[in-house]
């Protein structure tokens, strides 16, 4: 089973959860039963997962904790975060919002990945999924309009085989990585300090193309600045209904998820304070002010129905990840 299609199947059972859940899960005491919760986010402000993050923090206020914080704790793609929490109290006092790459890739990629999920986190509730994307600036002439367009230009064009992202290591890097190997074109691999400088070099012109998550391209694709190319999903994107997946183009073999965004505890929390945990965000996650944040910022929206069922999924995706990066080859220097 690819990545792609076992998001199929995800999404597909999140449907049915998200009909039945709202009224079959317990509530959460009326009273709070901390005085202030931490949420650690391994982002810097502004960002997806922080803004996501606040979201819900906001609406966890008063039911799960009198006070909910967001923490950031940016750096080292999202380690610093899982780090701090595998040393925070398992009580439910504090809470890991993360996506999940770098719990499922990272482990394939970092020779010294300083914890395991296995042991030091707690999966708690999924929130949404993650669509990555293929867009390209004005470099690209405008009579292409397709990826397979975009093969033909490249050929005819090898000065410009390359690619930009935010990361090395990153789900974009393996995206670009099949498609070189899928279209038959070496493409080089130009990583970024994130996607915003990646952005700034495409739009002037400096490189053709960049891999994101779909939401980092939105604005400059509205505004004219890029244009999205294709999108790496089963089916297209809500949000960008007139762009084609990959496989709609001839390139199925192109297929990457772009995670899926989650709470956790740290490792050893007791069943009961996971669930204490879960029943409080199962619901909120669900929210319309939440659900509509998920859609703002490139998140296809869903939840998992228990613990178990997210732990799943983190399992599959783990498993999925091994032979495309063994295959790619790819290993952190860090």
């Amino acid at each position: 089973m690819t990545l792609r299609s076992f998001k199929r199947r995800t999404l597909l059972f999140v449907a049915a959860a998200l009909a039945t859940v709202a009224t079959s899960a317990p509530a959460v005491a009326a009273e709070p039963k901390f005085d202030t919760v931490r949420i650690l986010v391994g982002f810097p402000p502004g960002g997806m997962p922080d803004t996501l993050s606040r979201r819900v923090a906001a609406e966890l206020t008063g039911t799960y904790a009198k006070s909910v914080v967001v923490e950031n704790k940016a750096g080292a793609g999202g380690q610093l975060a899982i780090n701090e929490a595998m040393r925070a109290p398992n009580d439910g006092s504090t809470l890991l919002f993360s996506p999940s790459p770098m719990l499922t890739l990272y482990p394939h990629t970092y020779p010294n990945l300083p914890y395991d999920m296995n042991k030091d986190v707690e999966p708690v509730a999924a929130s949404g999924f993650g669509i990555l994307a293929l867009a390209v600036g004005p470099l690209v002439p405008d009579s292409v309009t397709n990826v397979n367009e975009l093969v033909e230009w490249v050929k005819k064009n090898p000065q410009h085989a390359s690619y930009a992202t935010g990361a090395p290591g990153s789900p974009m890097h393996f995206l670009g990585a099949l498609l070189s190997e899928a279209a038959g074109v070496p493409l080089d691999h130009v990583p970024y300090r994130g996607t915003p400088p990646a952005l700034l070099d495409i739009i002037g012109g400096q490189l053709p193309m960049a891999l994101s998550s779909q939401g980092e391209f939105f604005a400059m694709h509205r505004d004219g600045k890029i244009r999205i190319l294709a999108v790496a999903a089963d089916n297209r994107s809500e949000a960008l209904p007139d762009v084609p997946t990959f496989a709609e183009q001839g390139f199925p073999q192109v297929d990457g998820s772009g995670g899926i965004m989650g709470f956790f505890l740290p490792g050893g929390a007791s069943p009961e304070v996971v669930k204490h945990a879960f029943e409080a965000l199962q619901p909120v996650v669900q929210r319309d002010s939440v659900v509509e944040v998920m859609r703002q910022t490139g998140l296809e929206p869903g939840t998992s129905a228990s613990p178990e069922e997210f732990a799943g999924w983190l399992r599959n995706e783990y498993d999925q990840w091994q032979p495309i990066v063994k295959r790619v080859g790819f290993t952190s220097a860090s």
